[in-house]
């Protein structure tokens, strides 16, 4: 009877530790996921940050800098700089509410104070005016406002409409910049030679080149590549977070279920936290 009832006890610890153990993986792959979202959310802030300025500007000092050295009078030419980003101060703002939520609903179990920032994050959605994201900012509203609301849900659905948005910043960029450089490099191209000194382009050009018109046409070339390259290298980042935003929101989607698979959501945290850390040696 001793030993049936040790047996017993023993069993009873056992199946508790079992259920202890598989909740709190649960709650730590949950809180892992939004504070690699916590990451992304400031990496992207910081991206718009520089494509509102630096990417402006410059785009804008190269394009005018051809225009001269193309013949046109300076009084002559009407370059503006880019508008990469509109309502940028919005914009920053629908980011920063959103990391602020996933910050919250690491330890806002029951949501009362998610469901404010959420409604927040919907005013400012709003206040771009933009009817795409408006049915989509009701159905978060009455959703959030219900009796049965489920943190987690909730997350999810803001997680899919923040998503949306960058997604539709990131693909005008990509248009808009292609288009720049397509414009920088044909003013480059429309350059006569008389404005270059054969001298002093030896010193811009390092390949073992002679005569000058090959030195002006090599120089040409090195000032459309370092455009494009400058380009590029901001595009590549900007779909690398989206890649790696769209990877995040299936994995906010999959910790919305009832019965979440942990172990693709701890494999997809790693690989996530993984790709973040590779953009800070960039």
């Amino acid at each position: 009877m001793k030993t049936k009832f040790i047996f017993l006890t023993f069993l009873a610890f056992a199946i508790g530790g079992f259920f202890s153990s598989c909740e709190a993986p649960q709650q730590d792959n949950m809180t892992q996921a939004y504070k690699n979202g916590e990451i992304l959310m400031n990496k992207i802030i910081n991206l718009y940050y520089r494509a509102n300025e630096d990417v402006n500007f410059t785009g804008a000092y190269q394009q005018q800098l051809a225009e001269l050295l193309a013949g046109n009078a300076l009084d002559t030419i009407q370059v503006e700089q880019l508008q990469l980003v509109d309502n940028i101060t919005k914009k920053i703002e629908i980011f920063s509410f959103y990391e602020k939520i996933l910050q919250s609903a690491q330890t806002d179990i029951a949501g009362e104070q998610i469901k404010g920032e959420i409604i927040s994050l919907l005013d400012a959605v709003d206040s771009l005016n933009n009817e795409k994201y408006s049915e989509k900012t009701k159905k978060i509203e009455d959703y959030v406002k219900a009796v049965n609301m489920q943190p987690a849900i909730a997350v999810y659905e803001v997680s899919d409409l923040v998503y949306q948005i960058y997604q539709d910043d990131v693909l005008s960029w990509l248009q808009i910049l292609t288009a720049a450089y397509n414009k920088y490099a044909a003013t480059i191209d429309n350059i006569p030679d008389d404005v270059f000194d054969e001298q002093k382009l030896e010193k811009f050009v390092y390949q073992p080149y002679k005569g000058k018109k090959t030195l002006i046409d090599v120089y040409k070339l090195n000032l459309k590549q370092d455009a494009y390259e400058a380009k590029t290298k901001f595009n590549d980042k900007a779909t690398m977070l989206m890649s790696i935003f769209d990877e995040f929101e299936s994995v906010v989607q999959e910790l919305s279920k009832k019965s979440p698979d942990r172990n693709y959501v701890y494999f997809s945290n790693e690989k996530i936290f993984t790709q973040l850390k590779t953009l800070d040696n960039e």
